[in-house]
């Protein structure tokens, strides 16, 4: 259930309000396992959320607050308490030609397993956990001439676990040739934010002694966050009467992943058979590069036709493959962590291509049909498991194109009605060993006051 409420006393004054609350029941892929990766979870939640724009100020805030269990069903207790605040106020100072747009945002989420976990370990967390930061950030733009347009963004980030401060950059340039032609060129630098589970897990299962072995899963608080580097050159034009052409080349590098890696496999006296898995920053770095193009066809005010497709190559390098598994054997008092080959290889789990087609409809002023498609090549998924042995642990999430219509109608001003029906004519697997995704039919009414 959401609400929305919109109060507009004038021109430069638009206030929003919006909450709502939710409970849903989910099938995932939540983790690597050796039964099998299915599993259910459910969230309950509630939130409000406000912004205001008010003679060239913005201002938002929202709160999110619920219980999560991301592993119904499940041996141990999964289920956490969570909040989430979130705030962020940004100003326009003009200048002619230059307009500034400074601004601060401030991030807080809190999740809770101690309710649940009982003080018995039994929890990804066992603790309540808190993560936050403080953002301060500064955008300009600047017009020196009708042609010529630049654009440049700086941001700073203050995180609670992270001794250091982080800053993210955008610089942006584009030029109009003419009326029909422009191009865009784009440099940037942007890092993931932290992460619950990098930074805190304190997950425990079995026994060192009775039900070897331990396992320790140890979150790391001195990680270094994810960062990836982009590059970006666009054209745009109007290829014919009626024909645009939007196309892009892009290159990004993202180093600094981060994963749990095994880091200890024996005997202790105080914890017995024991494995140890500890959150890393691994030398992996990821590279893809790759086109995107646009083709948007309007023949009439009536009909819009739009294809659009991406082909990309993403490529790994410092990739550590793995050989072996854990090998414990107790027998012959062998305990070895994985064996590792360092390669680079073509990271084949992102599809080389994919796209779609859009056709939007308005036969009469009132009505209005939207239809798309999309689709993806199949390609081959591995877990963990396949990593040493081949036959394990893959399949082959197939090729599919997924199909969805809407048609809505104006019954008085802005007030209408819609159907929406999305992945109509079959199932269709859309993630390896997850459960064939089936259709999904809407029907809504929108009321304005």
């Amino acid at each position: 259930l959401n609400t929305y409420l919109t109060y507009s006393p004038s021109q430069d004054v638009q206030l929003n309000l919006s909450a709502g609350l939710q409970d849903s029941y989910s099938q995932s892929a939540s983790q690597e396992n050796v039964g099998t990766p299915l599993s259910s979870r459910t969230n309950e939640s509630k939130y409000i959320y406000m912004n205001a724009n008010v003679h060239g100020l913005s201002a938002q805030f929202g709160y999110s607050t619920g219980v999560f269990d991301i592993l119904v069903s499940s041996v141990e207790d999964n289920r956490f308490d969570f909040n989430t605040t979130t705030a962020n106020v940004e100003y326009d100072l003009n200048f002619g030609k230059l307009t500034l747009r400074p601004g601060l945002n401030y991030q807080h989420s809190t999740n809770n397993d101690l309710p649940y976990a009982g003080g018995e370990q039994k929890g990804f967390l066992n603790a309540d956990r808190s993560l936050s930061n403080f953002g301060y950030f500064v955008r300009a733009d600047y017009s020196p001439t009708e042609k010529l347009r630049l654009v440049a963004a700086i941001r700073g980030d203050d995180f609670n676990i992270s001794e250091k401060d982080y800053l993210s950059y955008q610089l942006a340039t584009s030029y109009n040739l003419n009326e029909h032609n422009l191009l865009r060129a784009v440099v940037s630098q942007a890092n993931r934010g932290t992460f619950m589970a990098d930074s805190y897990s304190n997950y425990q299962t079995g026994n060192g002694f009775t039900d070897p072995p331990y396992v320790l899963y140890q979150g790391n608080e001195d990680l270094k966050l994810p960062t990836v580097r982009l590059f970006e050159v666009g054209y745009r034009g109007v290829i014919a009467p009626m024909l645009t052409l939007d196309v892009e080349l892009f290159h990004s590098i993202t180093t600094d992943i981060i994963s749990y890696v095994p880091t200890f496999v024996g005997v202790t006296p105080e914890l017995g058979l024991n494995v140890r898995v500890d959150y890393e920053n691994l030398d992996l770095e990821s590279i893809q590069t790759g086109v995107t193009f646009n083709l948007t066809y309007v023949p009439s005010d009536k009909l819009q036709l739009r294809t659009y497709a991406t082909v990309q190559r993403t490529q790994l390098k410092n990739y550590d493959k793995s050989l072996t598994p854990v090998i414990i054997d107790p027998i012959n008092n062998i305990y070895d962590l994985p064996v590792t080959e360092r390669m680079d290889t073509e990271h084949r789990q992102t599809p080389n291509v994919y796209g779609g087609v859009a056709v939007n409809f308005r036969p009469i002023d009132k009505l209005n049909l939207f239809a798309n498609t999309y689709f993806r090549p199949s390609h081959i998924y591995r877990h963990d498991y396949a990593a040493y042995e081949e036959t394990k642990g893959q399949t082959e999430v197939p090729g599919f194109a997924v199909f969805n219509v809407k048609a809505s109608y104006q019954l008085y001003k802005n007030n209408s009605v819609f159907i929406n029906a999305r992945n109509m004519f079959g199932t269709q697997e859309q993630f390896g060993f997850a459960d064939e995704v089936g259709g999904l039919y809407l029907f809504g009414v929108n009321l304005y006051f």
